[in-house]
């Protein structure tokens, strides 16, 4: 298959010593020693122990090295192996997890780094079960065998495999499962991937007590009260998972319940404890919600998008992550849903009791009108013409902490800082006389519009002769915002400055600023903050956060 040429990832130093990218999207789990330091990982073949799949290395659609490989079920034709399950070669945390709908013709594609800091590809999958972010095991199961592609109609269902090395994750290796040479051109190979893993370990135990009357919240922030009482004094409570969100009672740490509402942990007890249970997962649990007819799923919440036709047939699980209002569904009060592929699908054909809205998931907007509008289609104009949004400014300022007196800022290298984020001097900390000082909520004010307008200014210099549509602009601003106004990411720069058939790849380039000093640890609060500027890039959607529950610090 083709692929688009990739530019080579280098570490970018800027604003907060950020250094990439040898390194991936991540929990701070994740299972990254130093590539050098870390011994060759062991690939299994990727699909469940004891099955044989036949594996064919040179296709016409393949590069000139056929180093890639086309599997599929031995004794198998057409789509007959469509649907079977693909599980991770080996274990490392997921660096991709997309629907590609134009350039390189992977459709459903999902990318693993692993320790050794070598990644493996997996393509035209039917399904993605696990979102960017994730860390995943050996042998877990991560998609199913499909045909999605944008280049080739009418392809055959396969897993089209590939083992790349280096920063710039373009040099493909010569694939090795259990450590044997796999036999190009073809070779039929027997699955040994976790035959012998053993029982896994047992999950943490999921039952809670309320310590008080607790709400249940469709979004883990403590200003919301969606149902009152939810969950009555010393009742029982079953936790599925954890994510972080505003703080409440002390913590930032929530509890998405069975229910799918969110509820403080701080207000949870076991044996006499407070707080969630070591081992309680991160969330990443959409719920699944049948389709009763075939789906079509969209780039936007209205039927003009682009659509990848019959992407769910009837009686398959859709996984939904959240349900907005948008534009033009066929009925239902024009609600969708939006999957954890990052689709968007006509909610009135998921089997739900009632309509509208679905009770206990969270919302991806927050105004009933349009909610977070798709992406704009019209004409783009040239970025030295475009200031800042207020929308923009809204989201930036709820990243930033305000802070009316200084106070030295971990995350910028204990730097002096006050307001909404502002360094008060560039490179020390702050005196005791700065400390001792207070700003009011005016003088902040006007301190984030200076560096606002200094961010404006960095991002119209990424490239300077191109025009952007402004929720495009706006994601620009808000990471040169955070990262500095003197970011200047040499190859972002290009890819920004080749023009909009290039674009695709942007939100998945914003991922790679995600580290601070420690170039194998990734900063789960820069990780979400990328997917959301990533989301506003792409599709306009300022509302949904759908970095949320991708990692949590430890």
């Amino acid at each position: 298959m083709s692929r688009p040429s990739t530019l080579t990832r280098r570490a970018i130093a800027a604003g907060l010593s950020l250094l990439t990218l040898t390194s991936v999207l991540g929990s701070a789990l994740a299972v990254a020693p130093s590539a050098a330091a870390a011994d060759s990982v062991v690939l299994q073949v990727p699909f469940p122990c004891g099955q044989k799949w036949v594996g064919e290395g040179k296709s016409p659609a393949h590069v000139s090295d056929h180093r890639e490989i086309d599997f599929n079920l031995k004794g198998t034709s057409g789509n007959q192996d469509k649907g079977r399950p693909v599980v991770a070669a080996a274990a490392g945390v997921v660096m991709m997890s997309e629907l590609h709908t134009t350039q390189d013709g992977f459709g459903n594609v999902i990318k693993i780094r692993h320790a050794d800091g070598t990644y493996t590809l997996y393509a035209h999958l039917d399904r993605r079960d696990v979102a960017a972010g994730t860390t995943v095991r050996q042998g877990q199961p991560i998609g199913t065998v499909g045909n999605t592609t944008s280049k080739r109609p009418g392809m055959a269902a396969h897993l089209h495999f590939e083992h790349r090395r280096g920063a710039s994750q373009r040099t493909l290796q010569a694939v090795r499962f259990d450590g044997k040479a796999f036999q190009y051109p073809t070779q039929t190979v027997t699955s040994r991937n976790s035959c012998s893993s053993g029982s896994p370990a047992a999950p943490a135990a999921k039952d809670y007590a309320a310590a008080d009357h607790l709400d249940g919240r469709l979004l883990p922030e403590a200003g919301r009260h969606d149902v009152v009482d939810q969950y009555r004094r010393g009742g029982k409570v079953i936790v599925d998972c954890r994510t972080t969100g505003s703080p409440a009672y002390g913590s930032t740490t929530w509890g998405l319940t069975s229910d799918h509402l969110y509820v403080p942990a701080a207000l949870l007890t076991y044996n006499g404890r407070r707080g969630l249970r070591d081992g309680t997962p991160v969330c990443a649990k959409p719920m699944p919600l049948k389709a009763t007819a075939a789906l079509d799923a969209r780039t936007g919440k209205d039927r003009a998008s682009t659509s990848v036709p019959d992407a769910y047939r009837a009686g398959e699980n859709v996984m939904v992550v959240c349900t907005a209002y948008g534009k033009s569904t066929y009925g239902d009060q024009n609600t969708w849903a939006r999957t954890n592929r990052g689709e968007w699908v006509v909610r009135a054909y998921l089997q739900t009791p009632g309509t509208g809205l679905v009770r206990g998931l969270p919302r991806c907007d927050l105004d009933r009108s349009s909610g977070s509008p798709a992406a704009d289609t019209g004409a783009r104009t040239p970025v030295s013409r475009l200031n800042p949004s207020p929308r923009i400014a809204a989201f930036i300022k709820s990243w930033e902490t305000l802070r009316l007196r200084p106070y030295d800022d971990k995350a910028k290298n204990g730097v002096c800082t006050v307001g909404w984020g502002h360094a008060l001097t560039p490179h020390h900390s702050c005196t005791p006389a700065e400390k001792a000082s207070q700003i009011t909520r005016a003088e902040a004010e006007r301190l984030f519009q200076r560096d606002l307008s200094a961010a404006a200014t960095g991002a119209r210099n990424l490239a300077p002769r191109q025009s952007y549509r402004q929720h495009e602009f706006d994601a620009l601003v808000s990471m040169v915002f955070n990262l500095g106004s003197s970011f200047k990411g040499p190859e972002f720069r290009e890819v920004l400055a080749n023009g909009p058939a290039g674009w695709d790849a942007i939100p998945e380039r914003m991922r790679m600023f995600v580290h601070d000093g420690d170039e194998h640890k990734v900063v789960c609060g820069l990780l979400r903050r990328r997917i959301d500027e990533g989301a506003i890039f792409a599709r306009a959607d300022y509302a949904s956060r759908v970095g949320m529950n991708v990692c949590t610090d430890r």
